[in-house]
Formats: structure tokens, C-alpha cells, sequence
């Protein structure tokens, strides 16, 4: 009997730990003397899109090849975040307090695509949660750099008549996109528009949410032109 009970709580561990694996950071830290990039944000981040081989084709693993001679690239994505407080799975604090503590020289934000879900949409909430986070990033020690993304487009698939996870495309397009591009001039942060080289690419999508490998080396390529100036 007690052989039985060790081997179901063996296997209920091995599970927690494959289920956290499967949709958290973990283990995710800087090492070595190199500059840091933090990536920060939701499953588009994690790399759901290529959740089989997510650690070489999720878009911050090939910025991190990309930008690899002067930066180490952290992956802080979690799979289903928002940056709503009131969302139905809100960016975790204990994630958000990990990410501070690696003292990035670099930090990339982008949330709001699980934000544009119906019953998650507050436009007022939203943009003055969003203030928020920048302040709190801000106070990061060692911090040079704020770049802040707007979600790619998301779009229907074959055979589909809704895009998948209730994302709102008309709510990215509409109100996030506009008011994340509006930051540039009042935040002081560098603004990347994914929405922009992504609109009209279905091939750069697993599912027309999440970015297959093309989309996020598509991804990853354009924001090294942001950090390397002079990539090619």
C-alpha cells in the first residue's frame, strides 16, 4: 500500500513538473558576463506555436542566436497571461519578480492578446495597468532599454469561423495597437509593431494566434534590427 501511495505522488510530481514546464518559465536566469535581455509575455513569447522544439524556435531563443555575441535572450513568457489584473489568468507577480531579478540590461514587454479576449477587454483598465508595469520596469536596476511590442495579427483558419481562443483581432487592431504605438513619444520606450509585419501572412502561424517556427524567426529578425542596428 505504502509502495502504492509513493509511486502516485511520484507520478503526481512528475506531472506538476511537466505541466509547469509545459506552460512557465523555469530555471530561467542569467549566466555568464554577458549584457540580458528579459523577454516578458504571454504564449506568443512562450512559443506555443512550436511548443515540440519551443527552446530553439520560439522567437526569443533565435533573438538570442541572433544577438548572441553581446546578449544572453531569458524567455519570461507564460502561456494564457494578460496584463490585466482582473483577466482571467493575470501575469503572476512571483514571474514578474524573477524576471527583475536577473537586472536586465534589455526588457521586452508584450501583452494584450490574451487581453482582447471579451470577457478579459477593459480599454481604461488596460492602458492604466499597462503605465503601471512601465513605471515598475523602470525601477529594474541595471536597465537601459525598454522595448514595447505590439501583439501580431491574429486571423480565422481553415475551417474555423471564430480565430481560435476567443482572441479579438478588431480589439488588437483597434484599440491596443493604437494606444501601444502612442507610448513612443509619451513613455520614452521603442516601440515595435509586430502587428504591422505580420497582417495578411497566415504562413507565419500555427493556428492564426501563435507564430510557427517561419513567424517567429520573422519575429526574431526584426526585433535584433531594433537591438543591433546594424543586423542585416
Amino acid at each position: 500500500m505504502k509502495k502504492k501511495v509513493l509511486i502516485a505522488i511520484s507520478a503526481t510530481l512528475a506531472y506538476s513538473y511537466y505541466m509547469l514546464n509545459k506552460y512557465f518559465p523555469l530555471n530561467v536566469k542569467k549566466t555568464g558576463d554577458k549584457k540580458v535581455i528579459v523577454c516578458l509575455g504571454d504564449s506568443i513569447t512562450f512559443g506555443a506555436g512550436v511548443m515540440e522544439n519551443r527552446k530553439n524556435d520560439s522567437y526569443p531563443a533565435i533573438l538570442g542566436e541572433l544577438v548572441k555575441d553581446e546578449y544572453q535572450v531569458l524567455n519570461y513568457g507564460v502561456s494564457g497571461a494578460t496584463l490585466l489584473k482582473e483577466g482571467d489568468f493575470p501575469y503572476k507577480d512571483f514571474f514578474w519578480k524573477r524576471a527583475f531579478k536577473q537586472e536586465p540590461d534589455i526588457f521586452i514587454l508584450m501583452l494584450g492578446t490574451n487581453d482582447s479576449k471579451p470577457y478579459n477587454w477593459n480599454k481604461e483598465n488596460y492602458e492604466m495597468q499597462f503605465l503601471e508595469r512601465l513605471a515598475e520596469i523602470r525601477g529594474c536596476a541595471n536597465l537601459k532599454k525598454i522595448y514595447v511590442m505590439v501583439p501580431p495579427w491574429a486571423t480565422v483558419i481553415e475551417g474555423s469561423e471564430r480565430i481560435m481562443f476567443n482572441i479579438e483581432e478588431d480589439v488588437i487592431r483597434e484599440q491596443i495597437r493604437p494606444f501601444i504605438l502612442s507610448l513612443k513619444d509619451k513613455e520614452d520606450v521603442e516601440v515595435i509593431d509586430l502587428y504591422e509585419i505580420t497582417k495578411g501572412h497566415p504562413e507565419y502561424f500555427a493556428d492564426g494566434v501563435h507564430p510557427n517556427a517561419l513567424g517567429n524567426r520573422v519575429l526574431a529578425e526584426h526585433i535584433a534590427t531594433y537591438i543591433k542596428p546594424n543586423y542585416e
